[in-house]
């Protein structure tokens, strides 16, 4: 897909997932921010561990150098071999070799199914201890893993209106946001393999608590429900 640097990411999303594709970076800022300066600032966002960073995920640029002068990189060729790949320099460049005007974007198809898992970890080294397993063992549908303390949990809760613990009474000192994607003809399957995956990490002692939803939209933002 090929956008104008002034498209906000949310509204390149909903625009490509009315055509059964999806953006390979998803951010908390995706009702605001927009994709030129994603690209500017290499962006990482959610969804870095299935696709990557913006340095594999952007097929060309149009950049206004200093001088006034267009620079066309904006191919969209996957495989391009042919001389030197002159828009990974403005890739995280932040606008100081020039200012990104188009991008053109790798789209993957969007999955058809989504789940959530956020479970509670007795430990900071047991949330990473996690995370080594789900690359491991669900890392052909993993998308997402994030990480967060018990007090921005209780910040969240306190400030966000509808908000509230997934997890009430478990009161552990962390918790992890997981996401997986997969097929609807295969939901139960992996259902259960998610389901297998949280009882193993519990016995091992990785995890307190763990519960899986469906990822939903809510007002711009997500919920597991």
């Amino acid at each position: 897909v090929v956008a104008e640097a002034g498209v906000v990411l949310d509204d390149l999303e909903i625009a490509l997932n009315r055509e059964g594709m999806t953006v390979p970076l998803d951010l908390g800022a995706k009702g605001k921010c927009q994709i030129g300066g994603n690209v500017s600032t290499n962006a990482g966002g959610l969804r870095l561990l299935r696709h990557g960073s913006l340095h594999g995920s952007v097929l060309g640029v149009e950049v206004v150098l200093a001088s006034g002068r267009v620079l066309n990189l904006l191919k969209t060729l996957r495989k391009d071999n042919t001389g030197y790949d002159l828009k990974q320099l403005f890739i995280g460049a932040e606008g100081t070799l020039g200012v990104v005007t188009k991008v053109a974007l790798l789209a993957p198809r969007k999955p058809r199914r989504v789940d959530v898992t956020f479970a509670a970890a007795p430990s900071f080294s047991a949330a990473v201890e996690t995370l080594v397993a789900a690359k491991t063992e669900l890392s052909e549908s993993l998308q997402a893993f994030e990480f967060l303390d018990r007090a921005s949990l209780e910040l969240v809760c306190a400030q966000m209106k509808g908000a509230r613990d997934p997890l009430p009474g478990s009161e552990a000192p962390f918790y992890v946001v997981m996401e997986t994607s997969g097929s609807v003809e295969r939901a139960a399957e992996e259902r259960a393999r998610l389901d297998r995956f949280l009882a193993d990490a519990k016995t091992r002692g990785r995890v307190v608590d763990g519960v899986v939803g469906v990822r939903v939209r809510v007002r711009g933002g997500i919920a597991a429900r």
